[in-house]
């Protein structure tokens, strides 16, 4: 190390740091690596052994230190330094059983040292990670009562144990100890050094981020921990450079581990907000790492239970189960404890997926034994155990009566403590409901479901109070799954009479409600700039969120008072008194939940909008009718495991249920044949002949037993579930032929819009109409990508170079497919690799005549179409706006969460080229149409729900229609049908919009658009109305 001419970062050891701030892998709850032997309290000369010197031993070297055995009669001196020895060694081969026996052994036998309360913090943070979580909080409470203690050892310590008094719900002490956490770092001395300072900083973060989590404030959890991970990622760079780059040196390991534990924390809080996307991406690279650092299992499996987190939060339960599994397997082999944090997580990841996948009698098994080998640890046990998911578990393995009184007690016990209408009294009853169904009691089950479902359905705050992720989140999926098949059953005995009309009713709320679940985040996640552009906006929701705070502290001192007078060992006297308590207590939460009641009304009077937009209310059939105009119907279609539910309503109230027996699974492979007959551009010039049976059998499966609902229709608003998002439904048949310009096409019967889902539609027909916007179109276009003519060498030492077939708007450019939309280590990622649209000038052009617009005044082409250009446009008064360019969906760019718009590139770094959902819903409309004119703008990820935020991003900014494109064109036909489109519609701006692409895409069949050459529906298909389709 460096010679120290002062005290400052690069004058402190390692060893003195370490010692000094409290620091370790345990101490950030992801033990694993090597440590330094504390030295002086002072900076040793370099002619002292450096503790990085102490500590390079090889895995062998470590093994041979472990299996040296500590003698009892050994001076004090030696066992301390052999203890040392073997904490690092332990840690260096993961081994954290070990790890924490020689913790044990330092604090039992090293009190008089200096050291010792530094061996305090990283034994507690040791035991809750990988230990005894009971032991944790006791050593934690015992470092906080010296009074000894070091400022930053002192901050540290009370930061680590006000979160994982906040991990276990103890709200009131998860508070207490972060005001002391968060005074103890305002209060170090001037003369901390950086390093220290930059330490205690991250884990004062990470304390106020659960903090933030308990208090349900998801945006501020998020902006400390992504502070927290800049400060963490700043602090590795420094420390690596202290120490010449040596991965194995004490300071760096702790350092990594820092930012590994402090980027897992952003994954968490990613899910939490609905950024599942950027959560996984997350998670994969800090698996990554972990693997490349060579950090040891117990890092690798943090990462892996991380990760099944991340996969979880996205559905895909296969993956998420393999990476729980390889998280458990880790944990083991680094000696962690069943009772450590670390292994609960790893296991609930393991059980939610096993629910998931209905392997329910795995599931059973598995958090049975869980819960039997930390049934010794009081903290560990109470903050795993779930009534519900205990019940649920007996219920799908048959053990009714068992489940049947765990629900039962649990409902009960939580209705005496929250009340009727708390979240988890609802959820508790939910779940009831959902066991009274599998037991084959409708009769009770029914009750039951009516009171979760006007909570979840029938309210605004329905996706502020019961929509929770991860475990919890999985009982509303299984109570509505279970509700689902009921339905679906009383189906299949006797066809749609015998669905009883309200089951119906609930059925078209509950796939409404599924269908709409995982967009919904997305929508969730992007309202910042929303919120903070409105101050009264603001402030209301400040207020709003500031009440539940105060509603949920009555409910947690409630909780307190219960359990209190509940106690055999409370005396008569004192539950007299506990009683008395217990009723102010009930008043003052009956008083916060009305003052919090008279605030949510205040927003929907108000920002109605908004509200429609965060915390939809899924409409039923009455609110649905009443949307529609004369001529139209409403098709709802959910593909789900159960079966595929399709439902209409018209104008007239004629309606129409049907319960296909296709699941999801089986309604993605009939999508995916289809479309690999319709998306055929890398066939072009020729494309293949197409087979019509597959349209076919989809309409007869899903659409025709809906026929007598459609009476009298000519508009059909459909929304389209699952995969079924991703086809153009015009594009089905109605009857047998194989002439494709004969063809029965859905698309000759009706005119057809896709919607998001009911609650969008309806919201859209709510809103009160606008006077027509003064000029007709603005438009932009053909976005620069590339700023320099460099193009990225490959490894081969060959610039990337166009691989798509002329005409065709794709973007994938190069021979391999990564490389444009994922980082590559071998190829990287540069925004200038996404392809040029030269061939959409013309299209817009095209558009902008055939809407009396001057192309040289409102289209921005080229190096104008920049995000800046949109965000400070005037966009109010144009009828039409147009975007042609790429649509990239969430993952396509690395860091990308969410569904963008591709726009131009700036020399300015800080400046992002993508206009993203957050900026969609920033923007001022009053246009008719929206167009996105390019690949991908309406297609759809494995939900089918990819750009569904998006559109409906552009439906809350104003429009009342989007234009998307299902694949990439052809440029010659797009600019002929889009011409065609707009020039009906500009004869009658106020007809249907709807009609106007059935005529134009009908010209093309018949060969008027087109000349013939545009029959097959890859040309004329691609483009599906948004929206609403004549308002």
């Amino acid at each position: 190390m460096p010679k120290a001419t002062k005290t400052s970062f690069n004058a402190w050891t390692p060893a003195r740091f370490l010692r000094v701030a409290g620091i370790g892998i345990a101490l950030v709850c992801m033990p694993g690596q090597p440590w330094a032997q504390e030295g002086p309290a002072e900076p040793v000369p370099d002619v002292a052994p450096s503790p990085e010197r102490q500590l390079d031993m090889t895995d062998d070297e470590a093994r041979k230190v472990l299996a040296t055995p500590v003698p009892a009669d050994a001076p004090l001196k030696d066992r301390i330094d052999l203890s040392l020895r073997q904490r690092a060694a332990a840690r260096l081969v993961g081994d954290q059983a070990t790890a924490i026996l020689a913790l044990d052994r330092l604090v039992e036998i090293g009190k008089d040292r200096p050291e010792w309360a530094s061996w305090m913090v990283e034994l507690a943070s040791s035991q809750f990670t990988f230990g005894s979580q009971q032991k944790s909080l006791e050593y934690g409470e015992k470092l906080l009562a010296s009074t000894d203690l070091d400022p930053v050892l002192r901050a540290n310590a009370a930061a680590n144990l006000a979160w994982r008094y906040c991990e276990i719900s103890d709200d009131r002490n998860c508070e207490r100890v972060n005001t002391i956490a968060q005074r103890a770092y305002s209060d170090l001395p001037s003369t901390t050094p950086e390093g220290a300072r930059n330490y205690a900083l991250v884990l004062t973060l990470q304390a106020k981020a659960h903090v933030m989590k308990v208090r349900g404030d998801a945006d501020a959890r998020v902006a400390a921990l992504r502070e927290a991970t800049v400060t963490s990622r700043n602090y590795l760079q420094k420390v690596s450079a202290e120490v010449g780059g040596d991965t194995r040196a004490a300071l760096y390991r702790a350092a990594i581990v820092l930012a590994n534990y402090t980027e897992g924390q952003f994954v968490y809080a990613l899910v939490a907000q609905g950024r599942a996307a950027e959560a996984l991406a997350v998670a994969q690279d800090g698996l990554a790492r972990a693997r490349l650092g060579n950090l040891g299992p117990d890092s690798l499996g943090g990462w892996h239970h991380r990760l099944a987190a991340a996969y979880v939060s996205q559905r895909r339960y296969d993956e998420a189960l393999v990476s729980a599994r390889a998280s458990v397997a880790e944990l083991r082999r680094a000696g962690g404890l069943s009772t450590g944090l670390l292994f609960a997580l790893a296991r609930n990841a393991e059980v939610v997926s096993l629910m998931g996948l209905e392997r329910w009698e795995e599931a059973d098994v598995t958090f049975g034994a869980f819960l039997e080998e930390i049934r010794a640890d009081k903290v560990a046990y109470d903050r795993s155990y779930s009534a519900p998911l205990v019940a649920l578990l007996a219920a799908k393995n048959s053990r009714l009566d068992v489940a049947m009184k765990v629900i039962d007690t649990s409902y009960r016990y939580r209705q005496k403590v929250y009340g009727l209408k708390h979240p988890l009294t609802v959820e508790a009853r939910g779940v009831r409901g959902a066991i009274y169904l599998i037991a084959n009691v409708p009769g009770s089950a029914l009750p039951d479901y009516e009171d979760l479902f006007t909570a979840l359905l029938d309210t605004s705050s329905g996706w502020v109070d019961l929509a929770p992720v991860g475990l919890r989140g999985q009982y509303l999926n299984v109570a509505l799954t279970e509700f689902l098949k009921y339905a679906a059953l009383r189906y299949q005995s006797g066809g749609p009479d015998a669905v009883d009309r309200r089951v119906f009713e609930r059925l078209v709320q509950v796939t409404d409600r599924l269908g709409t679940g995982v967009a919904q985040r997305s929508i969730l996640e992007s309202t910042a700039k929303v919120r903070t552009g409105d101050p009264a906006l603001s402030a209301l929701l400040a207020q709003e969120q500031e009440q539940r705070g105060k509603l949920r502290d009555a409910y947690a001192q409630i909780f307190a008072t219960v359990l209190a007078t509940d106690a055999r060992d409370t005396p008569e006297a004192k539950r007299k008194l506990l009683s008395e308590d217990l009723k102010k207590q009930r008043e003052i939460a009956d008083a916060a939940q009305k003052q919090l009641e008279a605030i949510r009304r205040e927003l929907t009077s108000k920002f109605p909008e908004f509200l429609a937009l965060v915390n939809p209310v899924n409409p039923n059939l009455d609110a649905i009718q009443k949307a529609l105009t004369g001529g139209e119907a409403f098709i709802g279609i959910y593909p789900g495991r159960e079966g595929t539910f399709v439902w209409a309503v018209n104008a007239n109230g004629k309606r129409a249920l049907h319960i296909s027996r296709w699941t999801e699974s089986d309604v993605a492979g009939r999508v995916a044949a289809m479309r690999a007959m319709l998306d055929v551009g890398d066939k072009l010039p020729r494309l293949p002949a197409m087979d019509l049976a597959p349209g076919l059998e989809i309409y007869n499966e899903l659409l025709r037993p809906l026929r007598p609902a459609l009476e009298g229709a000519t508009v059909l608003n459909i929304s389209a579930g699952g995969a079924l998002g991703s086809l153009p439904l015009a594009a089905l048949v109605t009857a047998p032929g194989n002439d494709l310009k004969t063809a029965a096409w859905l698309g000759r019967d009706f005119a057809i819009a896709q919607t998001p889902g009911a609650a969008a539609f309806v919201t859209l027909r709510q809103v009160e109409s606008r006077a027509l916007a003064a000029r007709p179109f603005i438009g932009f276009g053909d976005p620069l990508f590339r700023l320099a003519p460099a193009a990225k060498v490959q490894a081969s030492g060959k610039a990337a170079t166009p691989a798509t077939k002329p005409g065709v708007r794709n973007l994938v450019v190069t021979a391999n497919a990564q490389q444009a939309s994922t980082y590559s280590v071998e190829n990287g990622f540069r925004y200038a690799n996404i392809p040029s649209l030269p061939e959409t000038r013309d299209e817009l052009i095209a558009l902008a005549s055939a809407l009396g617009a001057d192309a040289k005044q409102d289209l921005l082409l080229g190096a104008a179409a920049t995000r800046k250009a949109v965000l400070t446009t005037p966009l109010a008064d144009r009828r039409v706006v147009a975007f042609a360019t790429h649509g990239l969906l969430p993952g396509e760019i690395p860091g990308q969460s969410k569904p963008a718009l591709a726009m131009a590139a700036t020399d300015d770094p800080a400046e992002s080229p993508l206009l993203t959902l957050d900026d969609v819903l920033s923007l001022k409309l009053n246009s008719q149409w929206v167009v996105l004119s390019a690949c991908n703008t309406a297609g759809a990820e494995r939900d089918g729900t990819a750009m569904s935020g998006l559109v409906r991003g552009f439906f809350f900014a104003g429009t009342r229609s989007v234009l998307a494109t299902h694949w990439a064109v052809e440029s010659d036909s797009a600019r002929q049908l889009v011409s065609a489109i707009f020039s009906d519609y500009a004869k009658d701006t106020k007809g249907s919009r709807a009609g106007s692409l059935r005529r134009a895409q009908l010209a093309m069949i018949d060969g008027t658009l087109g000349n013939g050459s545009y029959v097959h529906p890859f040309y004329w298909a691609p483009y599906a109305l948004f929206g609403d389709p004549t308002r």
